[in-house]
């Protein structure tokens, strides 16, 4: 790996390989092999703006889908009439919406968006 480690950048293509003494295998994201540990460190190079605004818009359509959810469920008639498959996928798509809801604001709070 030291003999190519130029190559192996260019493969890769990453800034930089280095060569640790000691063992990676604790870190967090870190692989290992029989042979040899990885430790990727990699740094986000993101438009925040852009990006705050792509969340902020998902976070919206999310919102409003699971808005739509829980007028559905919330509705006796409709829970009444309708086969149990449908009223089954439509609780399993309100956990799924909620479980995004949290990813996305979790997301936004990370990068200090308002």
């Amino acid at each position: 790996m030291e003999e190519n480690h130029g190559a192996v950048e260019r493969l890769a293509l990453v800034e930089k390989i280095t060569f640790g003494e000691t063992s990676l295998a604790n870190r967090p994201g870190a692989r290992s092999t029989a042979r040899f540990d990885v430790h990727v460190i990699y740094e986000r190079k993101i438009d925040l703006a852009a990006e705050c605004a792509r969340l902020k818009k998902e976070r919206e359509a999310i919102e409003k889908e699971l808005e739509g959810k829980n007028r559905q469920l919330g509705n006796e008639q409709f829970l009444a009439k309708a086969p149990g498959q449908v009223v089954d996928g439509l609780r399993k798509r309100q956990q799924e919406l909620e479980v995004l809801q949290e990813k996305t604001k979790s997301k936004m709070h990370e990068l200090g968006c308002s």
